[in-house]
């Protein structure tokens, strides 16, 4: 429960996603809670700790709209990744490699997405499970949240979303 409560501050805290009347709400999605098992370090910094991480990941195949939306990523395929490790090696370049924590919560909005693509501004809501709601509550700004009356608003694509790559 306190991871499902860490990665639900995450969402809030990069702003992906807001309140909304269920009232009106249409393209509305699930959740999927994905657990893992991670080693960080311990708080006093001389050791090592095993927890477990949640992500919260939207249901994209639920999409209404997904039938028709884009979705190039700018990623390569093996065999040019192939070609450029050996080019490094033959060469004598270093190859480095970057992980940008929460890359696709830090992502455009969909109202910058629509802006920069001209394409009309996408509608995305999700509902979570009991369990989450009641955990959701215990976040500022949440805790009269009524998941029969209001579902939350994607604000920016976020992971699991055919959105989240672009």
């Amino acid at each position: 429960m306190a991871a499902v409560h860490d990665e639900l501050m995450t969402w809030i805290a990069h702003k992906c996603f807001t309140r909304k009347p269920r009232k009106g709400a249409w393209n509305i999605l699930d959740v999927k809670w994905v657990g893992k098992w991670k080693w960080v370090k311990s708080k006093d910094g001389k050791g090592m700790v095993r927890i477990i991480r949640m992500r919260m990941t939207l249901r994209g195949f639920k999409d209404m709209e997904a039938e028709g939306l884009v979705t190039f990523a700018g990623t390569s395929i093996r065999n040019s990744q192939r070609i450029v490790a050996s080019e490094a090696a033959i060469r004598g370049w270093p190859l480095t490699t970057l992980d940008v924590k929460k890359a696709f919560l830090k992502g455009i909005s969909y109202d910058e997405l629509a802006r920069i693509t001209g394409e009309p501004r996408r509608e995305v809501n999700f509902e979570l499970d009991a369990e989450s709601v009641a955990i959701l509550k215990q976040c500022k700004g949440y805790e009269d949240f009524n998941p029969v009356t209001e579902v939350l608003h994607m604000l920016k694509p976020g992971t699991g979303y055919k959105d989240a790559s672009r």
